[in-house]
């Protein structure tokens, strides 16, 4: 009867040491679970940094060219009714 009670005993153990490593990979498996979230939540962050870049490198290229409107509107060309400038020219 001792050794029947030790047996099961030792048998409770191991269950209970198998129900321990049962939710010690449910907690490894948790974890895994949110290193590949917080790297997808990393790998969006890097996207959308991607998109402010992209977004910023529009923006220079808009003011680029509302730079170069700005010059070609700023450059002055001699209308029809102007006489032409000529060096030495005196009216």
């Amino acid at each position: 009867m001792n050794l029947l009670n030790m047996n099961l005993l030792n048998m409770n153990l191991l269950t209970m040491n198998l129900l321990n490593m049962n939710l010690l990979n449910m907690n490894l498996l948790n974890m895994n679970l949110l290193n590949m979230n917080l790297l997808n939540m990393n790998r969006l962050t890097m996207n959308l940094l991607n998109m402010n870049h992209l977004n910023m490198n529009l923006l220079n290229m808009n003011l680029l060219t509302m730079n170069l409107l700005n010059m070609k509107a700023s450059h002055h060309e001699p209308s029809q009714h102007e006489p032409p400038q000529h060096e030495g020219f005196s009216p």
